[in-house]
Formats: structure tokens, C-alpha cells, sequence
């Protein structure tokens, strides 16, 4: 994947052209990754400034989300992956379990926790269908 990425220029407008919403059965898994992507921020900002772990891990959701929309690591776009699509697989699941540890290792009283859930059971969504319906061949 780095080799592919070194060989691959990239400009600004092509990763805004890629963060776009696209047509067709793309535009359910687009709304998807934004709305794991915003309830991820959002969950980022309620969070407590005296525990930094949630949200470094709700960034790493973040993160990831931006990492699938772009579609970097789909073996069917760059052809830099093997067929299976593990490293996409793994994105997709950090994006589903991160916000369930976030949810577990948070106070009670924490007001990052009832997004941190709407996220998680977005992403589960999103990590089943994508992988039964794009991944699973």
C-alpha cells in the first residue's frame, strides 16, 4: 500500500472530489461514514478534558472514517490490496469497536457516551452491510 501511495499524486481537489457524496447504493454507505464521522466529533468535543484516551480513540473513529470514505485502502479501487480486503475490513471494524472500549472506559457521567452508542450501532450497521454486500465477493 505505501509503495502504491508514493507512485500516486494526489491534489486537493481530488480528495474533496473523493469526501463528496456519490450516486447509487454508494450514497447509503456515504451518509453512513458521515454520520459515524460526525457523531464520532461530536462525542470528541462532549468528552471530559481529564480523559484524553476516549478521545484520542473517538479521533482514531474519525480517522478511520475519513480513511474508508476515501477509499484508499479498497482493493477494488487501487488494486493494492489483496482481493479480500483485510485492511479495509479492520478499518471498518476499528470503526465499530473503538466507540463501544470509548462507551465502556467513560464516566457514567460523561456526556460523550449516548453519541459514542449512535455511533457504534451506526458503524455495526455499516460494518456488516459493507462487508455482506461489497466485501464478501
Amino acid at each position: 500500500m505505501a509503495i502504491y501511495l508514493a507512485q500516486t499524486s494526489f491534489s486537493f481537489q481530488d480528495i474533496i472530489r473523493e469526501l463528496g457524496p456519490r450516486s447509487g447504493i454508494n450514497l447509503i454507505w456515504d451518509i453512513m461514514l458521515y454520520l459515524i464521522f460526525l457523531l464520532a466529533f461530536i462525542s470528541m468535543l462532549r468528552g471530559s478534558d481529564k480523559q484524553v484516551v476516549p478521545t484520542i480513540l473517538m479521533a482514531a473513529v474519525a480517522g478511520a472514517a475519513v480513511i474508508a470514505k476515501l477509499g484508499i485502502l479498497n482493493p477494488k479501487a487501487s488494486g493494492s490490496i489483496s482481493s479480500e480486503g483485510v485492511a479495509l475490513l479492520a478499518v471498518n471494524a476499528l470503526m465499530f469497536f473503538l466507540p463501544l472500549i470509548v462507551v465502556g472506559i467513560a464516566d457514567k457521567k460523561s456526556k460523550s457516551r449516548p453519541t459514542a452508542i449512535m455511533g457504534a450501532v451506526i458503524a455495526a450497521v455499516y460494518f456488516f452491510g459493507f462487508w455482506f454486500f461489497e466485501q464478501r465477493g
